[in-house]
């Protein structure tokens, strides 16, 4: 006998005993796949950060920036906190500076689909943008 066999089955299906199969046919099994949605949640230094006036205070993409006002010797301890904390500690003094658009063009953020929506401008793209990348390509391919 050399007939074909054609099966379907759902992924979770192929951890039990798969029901279906004849003895002498060319059994053939198609795994039906589905998405599964990736939450990413970067760490906090690696997401770009401005204060409640809009300024930047925290953007590890900015080497220049990081360094002149995290990096160097005459930048005490004081005025760090005072960029990240404020004065007094407010919880909604910081928030994801995702609406910058010479970082977003610089990354070239516009050729991936819905990477404003999915907050991509606040990540710091030196540190994530490698496997954000291959994520998004992967989620284009079939199956």
């Amino acid at each position: 006998m050399s007939d074909d066999n054609n099966l379907e089955v759902q992924w979770p299906d192929l951890f039990q005993s798969i029901k279906g199969l004849q003895q002498g046919a060319k059994n053939k099994i198609s795994v039906k796949t589905e998405n599964i949605p990736i939450i990413f949640v970067p760490g906090i230094m690696g997401t770009r950060l401005k204060n409640e006036q809009g300024e930047k205070v925290w953007d590890p993409d900015a080497k220049g920036f990081m360094l002149w006002n995290y990096g160097l010797v005459t930048t005490g301890p004081a005025d760090k906190k005072k960029m990240l904390v404020g004065d007094q500690f407010k919880e909604t003094f910081l928030e994801p500076y995702e609406d910058d658009a010479e970082h977003n063009e610089d990354f070239s953020l516009a050729q991936y689909d819905n990477a404003a929506e999915r907050g991509w401008g606040s990540l710091s793209w030196s540190s994530y943008g490698s496997i954000l990348t291959a994520l998004h390509e992967r989620g284009k391919s079939p199956g």
